[in-house]
C-alpha cells in the first residue's frame, strides 16, 4: 500500500474513533442459580466519553445462561479480557465431556456474539442464553434495564420481560443471609 495512502487511513481511523474500545470493562461477577444449571452474570464497567475520560460506572451486561436438562458433576466460570473484546464462559463436565458457553463482547464494536449470533448491545444490555438438550443454544436480547440492578433485581427484571417462559419463571437465585 502506498505511504500516504497508509498514513491518511490511519488518521481516518484515529479520528472515527476505531482505534480505541468504547467501553472499560475490567471486572464481572457471576452467581450459579439454585434451580438450574447455570449462572447470572453481571459485567460492572465504564463508557469511554469523547474526551477520552471514563464515564460514571455502571452494569453494562447482565447474561442469564441456563442448561436445563444438563446433569453436571462440575461448573464453573472463565473470563477473559481484552483490549478489543472480553468473553465471559460458563462452564460445566459430564458424563460426555466438557460443555462450555461463552459470551463475547467486543467493545470497539458494541456487539455481543452468543452462539454464532451477533447483537448490538444498544438494542439491550441483557441476554439469555439457553442451552438445549441437543446442545443447541438459543439467545434472547431484552431491553436494557437500569445500570444499577443487583443480580435479585437483575434476574426479576428477566422473569418479568419473558413472563410465558416456564424455564425462566423458575429460575431461583441461592438464598443469602
Amino acid at each position: 500500500m502506498h505511504p500516504l495512502l497508509l498514513s491518511t487511513l490511519a488518521v481516518a481511523l484515529v479520528l472515527t474513533g476505531c482505534g480505541r474500545p468504547k467501553f472499560i470493562a475490567p471486572s464481572s461477577g457471576s452467581i450459579e442459580l439454585a434451580s438450574h444449571n447455570g449462572f447470572l452474570w453481571t459485567i460492572p464497567g465504564s463508557p469511554l466519553l469523547d474526551d477520552g475520560t471514563m464515564g460514571a460506572q455502571q452494569n453494562l451486561l447482565y447474561v442469564l445462561v441456563v442448561c436445563p436438562d444438563l446433569a453436571a458433576s462440575e461448573r464453573g466460570t472463565g473470563t477473559r479480557y481484552g483490549g478489543r473484546a472480553n468473553s465471559y464462559s460458563s462452564l460445566w463436565a459430564n458424563s460426555q465431556g466438557p460443555v462450555s458457553i461463552s459470551v463475547d463482547w467486543d467493545k470497539h464494536t458494541d456487539t455481543v456474539t452468543v452462539g454464532g449470533r451477533t447483537f448490538g448491545r444498544s438494542t439491550g444490555s441483557v441476554f439469555v442464553v439457553r442451552r438445549e438438550r441437543s446442545g443447541a443454544l438459543s439467545s434472547t436480547q431484552l431491553p436494557s434495564p437500569s445500570t444499577d440492578l443487583g443480580s435479585d433485581q437483575a434476574l426479576h427484571y428477566i422473569q418479568r420481560q419473558m413472563s410465558t417462559d416456564t424455564l425462566i419463571t423458575t429460575i431461583r437465585l441461592p438464598q443469602r443471609d
